[in-house]
């Protein structure tokens, strides 16, 4: 589930002095991101709303991997993986008629006139069987797959792979088989117009007599295909259906993330290739395709996930079963049925509407704590139908730490946190369906202090800049005033009106000497005139203002031969001597130390050794550490 920042609408209105003067909505009417909601028969119908999905019934669930399915009188064979057999669920029971243990699964079910034929999985073979479920024949092909079987007038083609072949079959008895070395495997075909179509994973074929005719091919992996009102229908995704068997295993009592770089396809195809790409969706992997009416049914590797296509393209509803991923669909004899993995079900989707579905929104971000209003809520009922509202809310995006449901009852009455979340429980008669358009949750901020983050100084020549960095958790507008103290006094404001900037400046000569604090304190008052506003101070470190330069005194000078030695003091008042140079007749300025060997005090005392020639002008020079400088010099003779 993902978190949205959902502020999309604000208005100026009047409210107590706990609270900011702006009142902001949550809204929630797009219904976009199908991958990230939570629902069970609801449909959503993309930028649109929700309703009721189609209800659905289980027929048969195991915890073994269903592959295949097919109609057989009254009921229905179900080829089950791990340890490869034949189920038949009839009437509310299944019992195994058929079993093959050293195959993992039958991939398809054919059931033409008095026989069953049935494709095994990893040995490539077609296993013939009568009505009774004996077996008449195996035929061994030369492939390590074998996918498919379609029945045709006078025989049946057989769909492999490994390589890709198809083949033709009369009276049990091979008649021809063609060869596509560039695919890998041939999974999916139907019969058209007596003309068999078939897909590899990269391309739709036609079978011309014993040759393969490429008609379209695709970007990504072939997944799924269908044939009604005289198109083709094609799923494609960018990542392959059959993945490893083994993976498949592990990953039955699992579930998956959806990968956002995957990108799936439906084609609308004429028999003659003229192709037409009518949906695109990122984020999910399409499975399978069918038909229910005169809609497009499209499988998903999503919570049973489906969409279903209105005939012009124009509504495009999305269906979560609540769990599973669509495997592959079975137009049977008195509607439309769905094979699920993980878990394993097999399901028969009605055109009723379901009798009761739940939608789980996004987790809402306020951006801060907030007091919760009546929503406002667009919805439609019709007659036998009606729709629930329940909330809750956090301090923190985890839900786990959140309070339970709280129903709807004019007010939402969760307590004042930062992020909510709705549910909304749909039920209806079967007949119609109820319909949310849009949630609109109204909220009013609590108006939270500004927060100071920093305080800093800078000096430069003439001026000491006071800066510091602050905000507000309510992204009010901040107003500032800045105090000064000099030593133990106290606070003398600055300005006389308040600043708009987060920086002040001092001039060194408009104050006398000394060590001082500076005070900013932060207010919202511009944002929150009538409850005043709420402030926050931060107080800085201390801070010198010296425009006194240090003493300075040449206190002997004593020749000693070729050279003379000085003796000088520097002294300040307030900071550490910081540069120390001489120079002699104006030439270059020399650094020199004190007689400790290091400028660290505010007294500092020097005894330098130069060697001069007479007569010649000798100067010192000196700073503190803010800038002021002093020297001084003597004639020697």
């Amino acid at each position: 589930m993902r978190l949205r920042a959902g502020i999309l609408t604000a208005l100026i209105v009047s409210v107590t002095a706990a609270f900011a003067v702006t009142s902001k909505y949550i809204s929630d009417y797009k219904f976009d991101d199908v991958a990230s909601y939570q629902l069970s028969n609801v449909c959503l119908l993309q930028n649109g709303g929700l309703e009721l999905a189609h209800a659905y019934q289980s027929v048969y669930k195991t915890d073994k991997l269903i592959w295949s399915l097919a109609q057989f009188g009254n009921g229905y064979l179900a080829g089950i993986g791990d340890s490869a057999s034949l189920v038949l669920v009839q009437g509310g029971t299944s019992k195994e008629v058929y079993a093959s243990p050293d195959s993992l699964f039958f991939s398809d079910i054919a059931v033409v006139s008095t026989n069953i034929y049935l494709t095994s999985i990893p040995y490539a073979e077609v296993v013939v069987l009568d009505q009774k479920f004996q077996q008449k024949k195996k035929i061994s092909l030369k492939n390590n797959y074998a996918w498919k079987i379609i029945p045709a007038a006078m025989g049946f083609y057989v769909l492999a792979g490994d390589p890709a072949m198809v083949y033709y079959f009369e009276n049990l008895q091979e008649k021809f088989s063609v060869t596509l070395p560039d695919e890998d495997n041939i999974i999916y075909g139907k019969m058209i117009n007596d003309t068999l179509y078939f897909c590899g994973e990269k391309a739709l074929y036609r079978l011309d007599g014993q040759k393969a005719v490429a008609i379209v091919s695709f970007d990504n992996a072939v997944t799924g295909f269908d044939f009604f009102d005289g198109y083709i229908f094609i799923t494609t995704s960018s990542k392959d259906l059959y993945m490893e068997y083994n993976f498949q295993k592990s990953q039955q009592k699992q579930g998956q993330n959806p990968d956002q770089n995957t990108v799936s396809a439906v084609y609308k195809i004429h028999p003659n290739g003229a192709a037409q790409k009518v949906f695109e969706k990122s984020g999910l992997r399409f499975i399978a395709v069918s038909h229910l009416k005169n809609s497009l049914i499209i499988g998903t590797d999503e919570r049973g996930g489906y969409f279903e296509i209105s005939p012009d393209y124009t509504t495009v509803k999305f269906t979560s079963l609540g769990s599973g991923k669509f495997l592959k669909f079975l137009e049977g004899s008195d509607g439309l049925y769905a094979v699920l993995l993980l878990p394993s079900e097999i399901v028969k989707i009605e055109d009723s509407y379901a009798k009761e579905g739940f939608y789980i929104s996004d987790i809402f971000d306020a951006g801060i704590v907030a007091e919760w209003g009546a929503p406002i809520i667009e919805k439609n009922l019709l007659p036998g139908t009606d729709i629930s509202y329940f909330f809750r809310s956090g301090a923190v995006s985890e839900t786990d730490y959140w309070g339970g449901w709280v129903s709807l009852k004019g007010k939402i009455s969760c307590a004042p946190a930062r992020y909510i979340q709705y549910k909304v429980k749909l039920t209806s008669d079967g007949k119609h369906t109820p319909f949310l358009n849009e949630m609109n949750i109204p909220y009013v901020e609590w108006n939270m202090p500004p927060v100071f983050k920093s305080i800093s100084y800078k000096y430069s020549d003439l001026i000491i800049s006071i800066k510091w960095e602050a905000s507000d958790p309510n992204n009010d507008d901040l107003v500032y005033d800045v105090y000064i103290a000099k030593e133990e006094n106290g606070w003398v404001k600055m300005n006389d009106h308040p600043i708009k900037s987060p920086a002040f400046d001092l001039e060194y000569k408009a104050f006398p000497d000394g060590v001082y604090r500076a005070k900013v304190v932060a207010s919202d008052v511009k944002s929150n005139p009538m409850s005043g506003g709420k402030t926050n101070i931060i107080i800085g470190e201390g801070f010198y203002i010296d425009s006194t330069p240090p003493a300075v005194q040449i206190t002997g000078v004593k020749n000693e031969g070729f050279y003379t030695i000085f003796t000088v003091s520097a002294n300040d008042a307030l900071l550490p001597v910081f540069r120390a140079k001489v120079s002699v007749n104006g030439g270059e300025w020399t650094s020199i130390l004190p007689d400790d060997g290091i400028l660290d005090s505010k007294a500092e005392t020097f005894t330098i050794k130069l060697k001069v020639m007479p007569p010649a002008f000798v100067q010192f020079y000196f700073s503190d550490v803010i800038g002021n400088t002093s020297s001084a010099g003597t004639l020697i003779k």
